[in-house]
């Protein structure tokens, strides 16, 4: 894929991620509807034609967004234009989730230009799958200790330096048909090992939970 030469413009949004963002305007967050927590309003929501007027390089020096692909061979032109239309926001890494890769597809045919892709495909059936856009020059490992610890979500995780700080970046998915008191067992267990590192940790993923209400009239 060539570099896109046209200007980037609030038509421009992926249909794909339209469905990616809300706000919430109430104060609850509710899983499995069986438990509720109190949470505070800290966090902001933006539309994704909010994006192109927000600045995030100002504000972080490492900047990630994480996007549900539904086939990332289907939606890679999607993923790839929505990264070369942000360039204000200058993306550090994209994490990814459900892409539907296995081995048989090439790199060659997922490639964003000025990014790396590393992935962990679902091996045993069809769909899943998670992986990063890395831009390039930017140092990572990936933390292969922590990959495919549980059968109750897929996962990839890496480790980055940002600063002074030592980050783990992780992507999971959790299938919706997974029992969800195993998952949030194996999750638990999963950030109690993170915890032992003292390192900041940053999760993003698809959990095909209902962590919000929502109540939207424009959608």
């Amino acid at each position: 894929m060539g570099t896109n030469n046209r200007n980037a413009s609030q038509t421009d949004v992926p249909s794909v991620l339209n469905s990616s963002y809300a706000n919430v305007i109430d104060n609850s967050i509710t899983i499995d509807d069986t438990v509720t927590y109190n949470k505070q309003d800290s966090c902001l929501y933006i539309d994704p034609n909010d994006l192109y007027s927000t600045s995030l390089k100002d504000a972080f020096d490492l900047s990630i967004v994480h996007l549900n692909c539904r086939s990332l061979i289907k939606n890679h032109d999607a993923v790839s234009d929505l990264l070369y239309s942000l360039t204000h926001c200058s993306f550090t890494i994209a994490a990814v989730t459900e892409t539907w890769l296995h081995d048989s597809i090439s790199a060659s045919l997922i490639d964003i230009p000025n990014y790396t892709f590393i992935r962990n495909d679902r091996l045993d059936k069809r769909g899943g799958g998670v992986g990063f856009y890395i831009k390039h020059g930017f140092c990572y490992s990936v933390r292969s200790d922590l990959r495919n610890i549980s059968p109750h979500f897929e996962s990839l995780f890496i480790e980055v330096k940002n600063c002074k700080d030592t980050v783990i970046i992780g992507t999971i998915y959790r299938p919706p048909a997974n029992s969800i008191p195993s998952f949030n067992e194996d999750l638990s267990k999963l950030l109690t090992l993170i915890n032992t590192e003292n390192k900041l940790a940053i999760l993003l993923g698809t959990l095909t939970l209902t962590l919000f209400s929502m109540a939207r009239t424009d959608m």
